[in-house]
């Protein structure tokens, strides 16, 4: 019986050796998770926040900081004002607003 299990560990480890190590880092199917331009050009876009100052405009949408010319994905920011973003692509413009949720803060006092 000894003999016997030891062939059949020896038959199991050589099967083990013999596949290819994989990259726990790297997806499974790669295809299946890799975007079309397609899918990436009609990215929902978020606007996280503005801010505006005398002699500055910035936006941040999805995270990353913009301001006015900036292009975000096939668009280009047109306009940055307390409400909303405006961004154009083409002869179509689309308007980013910001979230119901605000703080405001007046740049002469500090609180």
């Amino acid at each position: 019986m000894t003999k016997l299990l030891g062939v059949v560990l020896i038959g199991v480890s050589a099967s083990l050796v013999a596949e290819p190590l994989l990259d726990p880092t790297k997806p499974i199917n790669p295809e299946l998770n890799s975007k079309s331009t397609h899918e990436t050009s009609e990215q929902v876009l978020i606007l996280d926040a503005v801010f505006i100052s005398d002699t500055m405009q910035q936006a941040v949408i999805n995270g990353i900081n913009y301001r006015v010319g900036a292009q975000v994905g096939q668009m280009y920011i047109e306009q940055i004002t307390p409400e909303f973003v405006a961004l154009r692509k083409d002869q179509q413009v689309t308007k980013l607003f910001i979230s119901n949720v605000t703080i405001k803060k007046d740049s002469n006092h500090v609180f």
